[in-house]
């Protein structure tokens, strides 16, 4: 690991590409200000006092205590739904944009995520990389094989919160219009 941290620092702090790493050698005072630069970093561990895992910079640990704290500081504007990541919270703000700037090659059809559009191509290109290991089924996408392993596993995730009777689909309860036709769906 520490090469590969080296290789970092020789990379993003002196402007050095992977070929002049592999056959120029740093100059002394590069080499020196590098090893003293890492020095600054050994032994700076922060360590979270809920569930003790560890984070290299107290940047990183501050964000992770919003999972304990429940703290959501971005909220989106036009629905109000709050966010404890800035991540989730510009991936969700794509739902209330028109911008689809992610366009398949073959056909033209946009969409507004990049792994909606791979999912997209794999109807072009035929590809099934998820493979049931029990009945050799083959699906595009990872969801589609995840559902299908509880034909084999019995798992059954959603539950009638009137008659407590199980599902292994969330559709089957959503078309439900009255309690009384439940028993008769299944």
């Amino acid at each position: 690991m520490k090469g590969s941290l080296l290789l970092h620092f020789r990379v993003a702090h002196f402007g050095l590409n992977s070929i002049q790493i592999l056959g120029d050698v740093p100059s002394p005072e590069q080499e020196q200000h590098l090893t003293q630069h890492i020095k600054t970093h050994e032994g700076k561990q922060w360590q979270c006092e809920t569930c003790s895992k560890h984070f290299t910079t107290k940047y990183f640990l501050k964000k992770h205590q919003r999972l304990h704290t429940g703290e959501m500081p971005y909220s989106c504007p036009t629905c109000k739904k709050t966010f404890t990541f800035q991540q989730s919270y510009h991936k969700h703000l794509l739902y209330h944009s028109d911008e689809k700037p992610h366009q398949c090659t073959q056909c033209g059809r946009s969409f507004k995520e990049l792994s909606t559009l791979h999912n997209h191509q794999r109807i072009h290109s035929g590809e099934k990389p998820f493979a049931c290991e029990t009945c050799g089924k083959c699906f595009r996408q990872r969801v589609s094989y995840i559902v299908h392993q509880r034909i084999h596993t019995g798992v059954l995730p959603y539950q009638c919160t009137a008659c407590k009777k199980k599902f292994r689909y969330k559709v089957i309860i959503g078309r439900r219009r009255q309690h009384d036709s439940c028993a008769a769906l299944i």
